[in-house]
């Protein structure tokens, strides 16, 4: 389905993702990504907003669960629109999401769910973008918080850490503790040392071991496992996911019981940053450390002595399409 909504733009809706040509945007309005999803929901749309010249510049998709309930995303960090602010005027982006919308309330939806991207990552498109799904009726439902570092800050993450972390990242090194790149197929080792780390803690992984498989042989080139070692053995893990060309995100990490005092976890975190400078990462993202606005004191302590700032990241919702 194609409707022309102004001289220059003209909004695009695909069932699949075939016509998409908006390879730069983030993972998550990938076509490959939106289609791991579509077997296990009842419908689904993709849109693009372009011009004439079929340029791309708004773009993303809707998940029908059932019942009326749609979401974007399905899963996965945000959805909701990827806008190229830079290249579109505030009107243009206000007449665009309103083509979106009256969309959407064709299918007679009766609740629509969007998780917004965190604040920190793309303040502007992301402010525009709440404030326009506001204007039509979305209200906020969820307000989480969000921890993410401006990679240029400094040139080792040390630098902004606390004495604390500092004290574990020359202790660790000096006791032998090793920061390296895993290989693709360790996958599963480093997924194992968080899960321990996580069913400690009394916090069960979100996504299963079989899903973080899929996404790595859809996306081999975006997914990447960093661990500590010691005298040969893996310690701490991370996996992280790059989100776009600007944003790499520290997806899961833990160490073994047994190795919190000294913590690996300020050495890893050194060497996702180092890793992050060197391919040209603007910003490394740490995620939430709220739950349905429930904060974890500690999490938050620990992600802020890192040196990690804060930015909302909204969930919003509208129950009524009718109005």
């Amino acid at each position: 389905m194609e409707k022309q909504i102004s001289q220059k733009l003209k909004l695009q809706v695909n069932e699949t993702f075939r016509d998409w040509k908006r390879e730069d945007a983030p993972l998550f309005l990938q076509p490959q990504y939106f289609q791991l999803y579509l077997p296990k929901v009842k419908e689904a749309f993709s849109y693009q907003i372009m011009d004439g010249g079929n340029r791309v510049f708004l773009c993303g998709y809707f998940y029908d669960l059932g019942d009326g309930h749609w979401e974007s995303p399905r899963f996965g960090t945000f959805g909701g629109p990827f806008i190229d602010e830079a290249n579109l005027t505030f009107e243009e982006i206000f007449l665009s999401i309103e083509a979106i919308i009256e969309f959407l309330d064709s299918k007679k939806p009766v609740r629509t769910h969007i998780s917004l991207p965190p604040l920190g990552l793309y303040p502007e498109a992301t402010s525009i973008a709440f404030q326009i799904l506001q204007h039509f009726g979305f209200k906020v439902s969820r307000c989480e918080l969000n921890y993410h570092l401006h990679v240029d800050r400094c040139e080792t993450l040390p630098e902004l850490m606390n004495r604390n972390h500092k004290r574990n990242v020359r202790d660790t090194e000096s006791e032998g503790f090793t920061a390296i790149r895993l290989q693709p197929h360790q996958l599963p080792e480093a997924y194992s040392i968080i899960a321990d780390n996580r069913n400690r803690k009394g916090f069960p992984l979100t996504m299963k071991l079989e899903d973080i498989q899929n996404l790595q042989n859809v996306f081999p080139e975006r997914l990447f496992c960093f661990a500590i070692s010691l005298k040969e053995s893996l310690i701490a893990s991370a996996i992280c996911i790059r989100i776009d060309a600007k944003v790499l995100y520290v997806f899961y990490w833990g160490e073994l019981d047994g190795y919190s005092h000294p913590s690996p976890i300020p050495l890893l975190a050194k060497s996702i940053h180092h890793f992050s400078k060197q391919n040209g990462y603007l910003i490394l993202n740490l995620g939430t450390s709220t739950v349905n606005g429930e904060p974890n004191m500690g999490l938050i302590q620990f992600k802020r002595s890192l040196g990690f700032s804060e930015s909302l990241k909204f969930y919003l919702e509208k129950s009524d399409h009718a109005s």
